[in-house]
């Protein structure tokens, strides 16, 4: 089975955006999150609420 330019650019073009999207949430992370020092009590406040 021949395949079009046109399907093989369709795919390429897709790859390339699955690429780009798991290096966008791969960049994401938590390391500007500031750790609270009393953080089991906060979670028990956030259980009550």
């Amino acid at each position: 089975m021949k395949m079009v330019r046109s399907t093989w650019l369709q795919i390429a073009i897709a790859l390339l955006g699955a690429a780009a999207a798991l290096l966008f949430v791969r960049m994401h992370d938590a390391r500007g999150a500031a750790l609270q020092t009393d953080s089991v009590s906060a979670g028990h406040r956030l259980a009550e609420a």
